[in-house]
């Protein structure tokens, strides 16, 4: 995983109900109709595993060169990675192209700035 670290918040985890998290600068508006912004940032519950339809951070080998946050979707025979804005259109990997897909953790909630 390729590390960017900006800045360390003077927050304790468990106020985002974690004991561990870090946090990813969200860029573009993918996920703007989530009311996830450009700029923000979104604090993450590190795991690899997410419920079906949740958000999550992602990393997609040979595919994308940063971290993304999507709805994670599963079905016996694939896994989409859904923007929650209709300009984007949604990421499908079925058979062995699943495995390029990494989740990173849980998109637990939004810091942003004022």
């Amino acid at each position: 995983m390729i590390e960017n670290l900006e800045a360390e918040l003077p927050i304790a985890p468990s106020l985002f109900g974690c004991t561990r998290c870090f946090g990813l600068r969200v860029k573009r508006d993918s996920m703007i109709d989530a009311h996830i912004m450009d700029g923000d940032l979104a604090i993450i519950r590190p795991g690899q595993r997410v419920e079906n339809g949740e958000i999550a951070a992602v990393m997609v080998q040979d595919l994308l060169l940063e971290a993304t946050l999507k709805i994670v979707r599963r079905t016996k025979s694939s896994l989409s990675l859904h923007p929650v804005n209709a300009a984007y259109d949604v990421m499908v990997f079925k058979g062995p192209r699943r495995k390029r897909v990494s989740i990173l953790g849980k998109f637990v909630r939004v810091v942003r700035r004022a």
